[in-house]
Order: C-alpha cells, then sequence, then structure tokens
C-alpha cells in the first residue's frame, strides 16, 4: 500500500538524550538544592517532548519557598500555563503525589499537591535522602 514511503509520511524531527535538572528554593533567590541519584530523560518528537525524571535531595538547609525543577531541555511554547504530568515525593513520613505545573514560555516547573488547594510543595517538604520521581509531555516552541 505505499504506507510510511511518502516523504510526507516520514518522521524527520526525533531526538532523545538525557537532561539537566536543577532544584531550586523560590524564596532565597534561586537557591541551588543539591542532588544524586540524578536520571533524567526526554524524547523530542516534533514540537512535543516527553520527560522523566528520578533524582534524590541531598542537602539539609532549611529552605522554604516553592521548589522548582529547572533545565528542562526545551522552553515550552509561551502559551497559558500548562499541566504536564505527575510527580510521586517519597518522604519519610508523608509522601505527596500531585501534577506538574509548568507556566508557558519556560523551561522549568512547579510541582502541585492534589491534595491541597492552589498548593506548591515547597523546598522544606523534600526531606533530604528522599526521592522524587516526575514524568511529563509538553509542547517546545
Amino acid at each position: 500500500d505505499g504506507a510510511g514511503t511518502d516523504t510526507s509520511e516520514l518522521l524527520d524531527d526525533y531526538e532523545e538524550g538525557t537532561w539537566t535538572p536543577v532544584l531550586k528554593d523560590t524564596s532565597e533567590g534561586g537557591t541551588v538544592v543539591a542532588t544524586t541519584n540524578v536520571f533524567a530523560l526526554y524524547t523530542k518528537i516534533g514540537r512535543v517532548c516527553h520527560f522523566t525524571l528520578s533524582i534524590t535531595r541531598n542537602d539539609t538547609q532549611s529552605l522554604t519557598g516553592i521548589l522548582l525543577v529547572t533545565g528542562l531541555p526545551y522552553t515550552s511554547a509561551a502559551t497559558s500555563s500548562i499541566t504536564t504530568g505527575t510527580f510521586w515525593l517519597d518522604n519519610a513520613s508523608s509522601d505527596f503525589i500531585g501534577i506538574n505545573y509548568q507556566p508557558g514560555g519556560g523551561t522549568y516547573l512547579q510541582l502541585r499537591d492534589t491534595a491541597g488547594v492552589n498548593d506548591y510543595v515547597k523546598t522544606n517538604e523534600f526531606e533530604n535522602s528522599r526521592f522524587l520521581y516526575l514524568s511529563g509531555v509538553y509542547t517546545t516552541t
């Protein structure tokens, strides 16, 4: 039937690789939170970028601002803010499960705890030596 032989049907914009996440605290002017065990992958097909992250906090600073995950592999489209995926923050006493929230036109995301109303995960809620797992998808510029 010739499926896939027409050049307009061929996939010509595909990329996969690793990305370098940096965790920051908003209240302290973007103080970087030390991490270990970083495993961050992405796949970009056309303008759609799929990403995953597994990371461990390696930092005992008493930071209280909103936790930002920065360094996404591509800038998101400058549309309205979007929900990009889900996360699980594995804390010793109380885990957080929620959605990734990404303001349009950026390379970072915030974590929204679905148990609260408009409740973003704060840096001090990500305990030292604990894990954060997340995945998502967004449209690039």
